[in-house]
């Protein structure tokens, strides 16, 4: 229905026809391998923010390891996690490739918004599901996507002059 609404609109009221193909952002997150590397957010935005799962590829034999945090001890890392996995230093990531993350966001109490949790599945190389977080969350998620440099913005590939080509976002 919402693909039906989305084209009467285009034809009705923009007098033109949406692209079949919406332009696709790209998303790297091996900068995550670092350990050093830290999820800074603004403390007005009152937000907190940990990787809490990792599926990383290895680059010569392309095998997949998932390795999450144990979300009951506070004191976890996906850092330690992975340590403890590869049972090497976590700085022995180089030959291998993050090609997911779930980021788990917490919100804390703010005058304009609720209290609560959020974990978004970001995957290289244009998948993301922040689209279907709740709308006063979705600004702040893709302010640090960005900022963290994870959302690189659009694939190298063009997008076409269509109506649509510019309405995707993450």
């Amino acid at each position: 229905m919402k693909e039906g609404l989305e084209n009467c609109f285009a034809a009705c009221i923009l007098g033109g026809t949406l692209s079949d193909q919406s332009p696709t952002k790209t998303f790297e997150m091996n900068q995550l391998k670092d350990p050093d590397f830290h999820l800074q957010t603004d403390p007005q935005d009152c937000v907190a923010a940990q990787v809490v799962r990792m599926r990383i590829a290895h680059q010569s034999n392309g095998r997949k390891l998932d390795v999450a945090i144990d979300r009951t001890n506070p004191g976890e890392s996906i850092y330690r996690a992975i340590q403890e996995t590869l049972q090497s230093d976590v700085r022995s990531l180089s030959q291998w490739n993050i090609i997911s993350v779930a980021i788990h966001f917490e919100f804390l109490p703010k005058a304009d918004r609720k209290p609560g949790r959020q974990t978004i599945t970001v995957s290289f190389p244009n998948t993301c599901n922040v689209r279907s977080e709740r709308s006063e969350r979705i600004e702040i998620i893709q302010k640090y996507l960005k900022r963290w440099n994870i959302d690189c913005g659009r694939s190298t590939q063009t997008a076409s002059n269509t109506l649509g080509a510019t309405a995707a976002t993450v």
